[in-house]
C-alpha cells in the first residue's frame, strides 16, 4: 500500500468497423495507467498495451465493439513505466515475457499482437513475469505476441 494512492476506472469505445481501429483510454490529471485490458464480444482483438498514462486497445479484422480500459493510479512519489518483451514464436502456445528491474515492482501485465490470435497475458514465476502467450499457429510474415509490464516504484 502506498501512502495518498487514489485509483481512477476508465473505458473507451465501443471501436467501428475498420480494420485495426485503435481506441485509447487516457488518463486524467498525470495518472498512470498500472491496469490495462481490452475487450470485445467479437472471438478475437490485437489485445491492448500501455503507454505510461493510457491504454491503447485494437481491433482484429473489420469488427467494431471493442473497449479499452485503464486502471489509472497517483499517489505522492509514485513513478510508473513500461518494459516490452521481444515478440513470441509463431506456434500456438509460444510464449515471451518481461520483468521490471530491482526495486520495482509489476503492477500490469497485457498482451498486444499487430495480427491477433493471442491466447492472453498472466503474471507468473518469482520473481514476477509478465507472460504473453501465442494463441494460434501464425505465418512466418506475422508478428507474434508481446508482453508489456507496467513497472511501479514510491515511497510507501
Amino acid at each position: 500500500m502506498l501512502t495518498g494512492l487514489t485509483c481512477d476506472y476508465r473505458t473507451s469505445g465501443p471501436s467501428l468497423d475498420v480494420l485495426g481501429q485503435r481506441i485509447e483510454t487516457r488518463c486524467q490529471n498525470n495518472m498512470y495507467a498500472t491496469g490495462c485490458a481490452a475487450h470485445t464480444y467479437f472471438q478475437l482483438s490485437d489485445g491492448a498495451f500501455p503507454s505510461a498514462h493510457s491504454c491503447i486497445a485494437q481491433n482484429f479484422e473489420n469488427k467494431g465493439g471493442l473497449q479499452s480500459s485503464a486502471v489509472c493510479c497517483s499517489a505522492p512519489y509514485l513513478t510508473c513505466r513500461v518494459k516490452v518483451s521481444p515478440p513470441s514464436g509463431h506456434k500456438l502456445g509460444d510464449a515471451t515475457s518481461v520483468s521490471c528491474d530491482s526495486g520495482w515492482h509489476l503492477v500490469g501485465c497485457s498482451a498486444y499482437s499487430e495480427d491477433a490470435k493471442l491466447s492472453g497475458a498472466h503474471i507468473r514465476g518469482n520473481p514476477e513475469q509478465c507472460e504473453a502467450v501465442n494463441g494460434a499457429e501464425k505465418l512466418y510474415w506475422e508478428m507474434g505476441a508481446v508482453a508489456y509490464a507496467t513497472c511501479c516504484r514510491g515511497r510507501l
